[in-house]
């Protein structure tokens, strides 16, 4: 963790806002746009099981990552993980190919931690995606 970033550098630049929302049973995604709009960096979706969404929320999703917007999919199981296994839209396999980073079984605070570490570091998008390689 710490070879990627120097933490006290980072924490005296200060870090990137990054937005933390759990999906909800037939969560239209309104909170996504405020966040949006808002301004942040980043953003990590705390899912149901294996890293999926209602559709609706997956489409402002979607729309967030074709503005750019990092967003990482966690899940709030407290064993497995987000996986690439369901491709129904808000599916997790939907999710990833739309552009989200699947984090494995990490959880959403160190999701959300690392994040805005990476986003204040400047890493690439396959930097991150390689760091949650080993929450599989």
């Amino acid at each position: 963790f710490f070879p990627l970033f120097n933490p006290q550098k980072l924490l005296e630049q200060g870090l990137p806002q990054v937005g933390l929302i759990a999906a909800l049973p037939g969560d239209e995604g309104l909170l996504v746009d405020h966040l949006l709009q808002s301004g942040i960096q980043g953003l990590v979706v705390e899912s149901f099981g294996a890293g999926n969404t209602p559709p609706l929320l997956a489409a402002r999703l979607k729309t967030a990552l074709k503005a750019g917007l990092p967003v990482l999919i966690v899940t709030r199981c407290p064993l497995g993980g987000a996986h690439p296994v369901y491709a129904y839209a808000g599916g997790a396999k939907d999710l990833q190919e739309a552009g989200a980073i699947l984090c494995g079984q990490c959880t959403a605070l160190k999701a959300a931690i690392f994040l805005r570490m990476a986003l204040a570091s400047r890493l690439s998008k396959s930097r991150i995606e390689d760091f949650f390689k080993k929450y599989d």
